[in-house]
């Protein structure tokens, strides 16, 4: 039922993306931790000169880019993984172009679903 009903729809491409390819998770990871090596090094080179105790905040990062992105990635999934498991989808299932001569089964189907 869920691969007819997501049929024709964009809803499939978002099913099996994947975040982490998509976002390019390990060049942002690499990018992140770089840039906050470079902050502190730039911090640590400028507190030799000028007084840099306003400017301290800066540096106190929770958490960096790369890390928070991550966790987008692996909420992303587990919201997919709960997304298969309900629906009875698969990760590797191909979702298929719906017959309209099965349109008007599929509506009494579907509909017969949603009153229960």
């Amino acid at each position: 039922l869920y691969s007819r009903l997501f049929a024709n729809t964009q809803i499939g491409s978002y099913t099996h993306t994947d975040l982490g390819v998509e976002f390019e998770l390990d060049s942002i990871k690499k990018l992140s931790m770089d840039y906050a090596k470079a902050k502190e090094s730039a911090f640590a080179e400028a507190s030799q000169t000028v007084d840099v105790e306003d400017a301290k905040h800066i540096l106190q990062n929770d958490k960096l880019l790369g890390d928070k992105v991550e966790e987008i990635v692996k909420e992303w999934d587990a919201q997919k993984e709960d997304f298969y498991q309900k629906t009875g989808v698969s990760p590797h299932d191909e979702l298929a172009v719906v017959d309209n001569d099965e349109s008007g089964e599929f509506h009494d189907e579907l509909e017969q679903l949603l009153l229960e």
